[in-house]
């Protein structure tokens, strides 16, 4: 995985967010005819946080719904990857991504997502990458 974006923009009200790639870029263009880059795979990392756990559990459960709302679920499984929860794959029709896994859950007072979008032609085992990335996630006191 490549680093691309490391924002902390948000930080004032307690939002991170992060991107690494993997594979080539390849510029697109959106239905409204904006350039973008896309690449095989992308990892999206947002972490969200707050005054106590209970919020930010609540978030994460917030985050989980509202990927049913965007996205359909072929499969729920929890798993445990360093502390995170919740896994779901889905597929999309207007998102250069065809398809993906997330991961949903809390870390003390913090409310994480993680995404793996991936391309149509991308071959790698997605859940196998998202849990070697969770499993190598630190949190800095």
């Amino acid at each position: 995985m490549t680093p691309r974006e490391n924002s902390d923009a948000l930080s004032a009200k307690g939002m991170y967010y992060a991107t690494w790639s993997i594979g080539e870029a390849e510029e697109i263009f959106n239905e409204n005819g904006d350039q973008a880059q896309v690449y095989d795979a992308q990892v999206y990392l947002l972490l969200s946080g707050f005054n106590d756990a209970v919020k930010a559990e609540e978030t994460a459960a917030e985050w989980l719904g509202l990927a049913y709302e965007q996205y359909a679920v072929d499969a729920e499984a929890a798993e445990t990857c360093n502390g995170q929860e919740y896994t779901y794959t889905y597929t999309s029709e207007t998102n250069p991504y065809a398809w993906g896994i997330s991961a949903f859950g809390n870390y003390g007072n913090y409310a994480v997502s993680v995404e793996l979008s991936c391309r149509e032609a991308f071959d790698g085992n997605a859940l196998d990458i998202l849990a070697d990335f969770l499993e190598h996630c630190h949190y800095a006191a």
